[in-house]
């Protein structure tokens, strides 16, 4: 049984911070907590904050995550196995409940921005995932209100992982998850909530990949929210190739695009179901 407790200002996190072209092989974390409540940009993970490496066939099960933002105006990545994803990740799997809040209020004046990405396995991916696999729970919760002004604020969710950029490639892999978005707009904060049982947001390229996730989404705002059983939102430019979703869908929104494989698809969505 291993804790991982911190309050982060601008650093990543996570039992290793950063994988700098090394390779972490064959590691199993059991009975793993994680707390952290920041107010910077950070990336976040229990194994790997941020991995510029190679991680294979490693495992974490039974793994406890929370996460508090405490200030507007930064991004978040935040996953079990790894918060922010730049080169390749191969036979991993994942166990893990997840909490993301995000409750704040500023009597500051000014046009402020918030970006959180959130998966049970990986926060954020701009590399190569394969043969990977993610079970368990991920809630994610936020209140946000401004005196003056203006906040933005994205909450991008997934089962397995929350975002992917155009360089990303995920292949082979599986959520078998519970996903749950909550979300309460105050006054002056523009919400937008992007769900999805496999991945929140894509713009990257999927292969044979599933999920067999059930997915609930509450919001009070009356701004663009996406929910989907595999893809939240599926960008212009992106892939998705023989997959399938058995997930549940379930959205009390103002605005909701709402689908049981995708939310949105703006990219190509070929031989799913």
């Amino acid at each position: 049984n291993f804790m991982l407790s911190r309050t982060s200002v601008n650093y990543d996190y996570g039992f290793i911070t950063k994988l700098n072209g090394g390779t972490l092989r064959g590691l199993t974390l059991q009975d793993f907590t994680i707390n952290v409540s920041a107010n910077g940009n950070c990336s976040i993970g229990a194994l790997v904050g941020q991995n510029y490496g190679l991680i294979e066939n490693c495992s974490i099960e039974d793994c406890v995550g929370t996460y508090q933002m405490t200030q507007t105006s930064i991004t978040v990545r935040f996953g079990v196995l790894v918060g922010h994803n730049q080169t390749t990740i191969k036979n991993c799997n994942v166990k893990a409940s997840i909490d993301v809040k995000s409750n704040f209020y500023t009597s500051d004046s000014g046009h402020f921005y918030e970006n959180i990405n959130a998966g049970v396995a990986i926060g954020h991916n701009a590399g190569n995932v394969e043969n990977c696999s993610a079970q368990g729970n991920i809630c994610a919760s936020t209140w946000r209100e401004v005196a003056a002004w203006s906040l933005d604020y994205y909450i991008i969710v997934g089962g397995f992982i929350g975002g992917q950029a155009n360089t990303g490639v995920i292949k082979n892999c599986n959520s078998s998850v519970n996903v749950s978005t909550s979300c309460v707009q105050g006054k002056r904060a523009y919400n937008y909530t992007t769900t999805g049982g496999f991945i929140g947001y894509n713009i990257g390229r999927i292969e044979s990949s599933y999920t067999t996730a059930k997915c609930t989404v509450r919001s009070n705002s009356f701004h663009q929210q996406q929910t989907g059983g595999f893809v939240g939102y599926n960008e212009p430019g992106s892939s998705i190739d023989s997959c399938y979703s058995f997930a549940t869908v379930y959205a009390e929104s103002g605005n909701t695009d709402l689908g049981g494989f995708a939310g949105n698809n703006n990219g190509s969505i070929r031989s799913c179901f």
